[in-house]
């Protein structure tokens, strides 16, 4: 999701809903990137606020959009790999040419769970 803060509340309860928490109120209607992650980042809720800093790089590869980014999470150090493609069979093309179709794929919340010591 591309929004910018502050943050109207049907986008706010929309990360809620994809965190599978209970949806917010606020009276004016917004919230700070301070706000929300009060609101979110509670232990009842089981989540966590994890300060992630990502340095991407975009390049195209036989006509698919990719990105390679270096992310920094506590302390934790990964590079990651992004292929676009209207075909799959595109994608999987250049996954083969690049030497890259055994590799594992792991998701960013199970990467930073786990980094974080919540996986289970």
């Amino acid at each position: 999701m591309s929004e910018p803060f502050p943050l109207p509340l049907g986008a706010a309860n929309r990360v809620c809903s994809a965190l599978g928490v209970p949806a917010l109120h606020l009276g004016k209607g917004t919230y700070s990137p301070a706000q929300l992650l009060a609101a979110l980042a509670a232990p009842e809720q089981g989540l966590r606020a994890v300060m992630v800093h990502k340095l991407r790089r975009h390049y195209t590869v036989n006509g698919c959009k990719s990105e390679v980014a270096e992310v920094l999470a506590e302390g934790e150090t990964t590079r990651t790999l992004a292929i676009e493609a209207m075909d799959a069979a595109e994608m999987i093309n250049v996954l083969q040419e690049q030497g890259l179709s055994g590799s594992e794929n792991t998701s960013y919340p199970r990467w930073l769970k786990a980094i974080v010591g919540m996986e289970g």
